[in-house]
This record gives structure tokens, sequence and C-alpha cells, in this order.
């Protein structure tokens, strides 16, 4: 007879071997539309090619996701998800008007590392994309609120400000699809020299008087 006390010392049964299979199947078919959205490009990708590239069915990529779109939500949700957890842990305790310039480097990092994966999600101009756009705006417009409210940003406009910062970083992960210099930490540093000091005044010239 088993005691109920040796019931709950029993270690939790493991997955199966058609639950490892099937988590096998899905990590595989995002690992392929990942390379295949890197080469061709959303847009031209079909779900033939992704399962072709995966050594899959195409009855099998519709037992883990609706359509292309539900497999760059996925790539990139998992993707936002990795690097919050990771920026907030290095980040830490930083106080947040004062995170930027360490929360900057950190974030060309990550981007560096999946810039094939947002790059296609932000160029593509679809929800994921988009999303993706928005969570970083949001993250960066919450760090200027914070430096708003203690008099750090006056006259500027906070939410374009972030917009305009974003598509920043945005478009870093545009440029390294193509080119490996400069590396994220130098794109970092060029983009808080500007933020610091702007551009020449020579090429932008100077305001224009109030009337």
């Amino acid at each position: 007879m088993i005691m109920h006390s040796e019931l709950q010392e029993r270690p939790a049964a493991g997955p199966t071997r058609a639950e490892r299979r099937r988590t096998r199947t899905r990590a595989a078919l995002l690992a392929a539309a990942r390379r295949v959205f890197a080469e061709r490009g959303f847009h031209d990708t079909s779900i033939a090619d992704i399962t072709a590239a995966a050594d899959s069915g195409v009855g099998t990529f519709y037992l883990h996701f609706h359509d292309k779109d539900d497999v760059l939500r996925t790539l990139v949700q998992e993707g936002l998800d990795e690097v919050r957890a990771r920026l907030a842990a290095a980040v830490g305790d930083t106080p947040r008007h004062l995170s930027l310039p360490r929360f900057l480097p950190l974030l060309l990092r990550e981007a560096y590392t999946r810039r094939d994966l947002f790059a296609i999600a932000l160029g593509s101009g679809t929800r994921p994309g988009l999303a993706a756009r928005a969570a970083l705006a949001d993250y960066l417009e919450n760090v200027l609120d914070d430096a708003a409210r203690r008099g750090l940003l006056q006259g500027y406009d906070v939410p374009l400000l972030a917009s305009l910062l974003s598509g920043m970083v945005a478009q870093s992960m545009v440029w390294w699809l193509d080119h490996s210099e400069p590396n994220p930490e130098d794109a970092a540093a060029q983009m808080l020299r500007l933020l610091r000091e702007g551009l020449p005044s020579a090429l932008v010239g100077d305001p224009e008087p109030q009337t």
C-alpha cells in the first residue's frame, strides 16, 4: 500500500516523449522562420519556405502556428521577453532618469545579437514589428518622463523624443544587417555623444528668432 507521504515525495513526471518531440518541432520551425525571414524578407517568405527549411510538413506547421504572422509574433515576443529580463537585471536599481547612458549600450548589445530578427520585425510593417517598436518607445518614454518630472527636459515633447530615440535604435539594427561596424559599444557611444552634444551649430544653423 502506498502511503500519502510517499506520493508527495515522488518527483513530478517530466515531459513525455511526444511533448519533447513537439517542443523540438516548434523550435525547429521558429529557427527556420528566422533564417528564411532574414534571407528573403518577411513578405517574400511563404509557409512552404519555412517548412522546407525546417524539414517539416505544412500540416505540421499548422499544429503549432496559425499563420506566418503568428510565427513572427512569437519570435518577436520571445526575443523581447529575453531582452527585457536581461536589461532589468543589468540596469538594476539605477535611478530611471540616470539609466539612459547605461541602458543604451546594453540595449544595442542585445539588439546586435538579435539584429536579424528585430530588423525583420521593425522593417516588416506588421503588427509584431509595430509592437516591438512601441515597446521600445514606451520604455524610453518612461525614462524621459521621469527626467521631465525632475525638470531636466523643459521645452521637449517627451513622446516625440522617445519615438525619435527608438527610431535611432531601430535603424541601428537595420544597419547591422549589412555592416559589421561600428560594434554596439561604439554605436552607443556615438548615439550618446549626439544626445549630449548635438550636431555642430554650423551644420544645423542658428534657431530662428521667435516673433
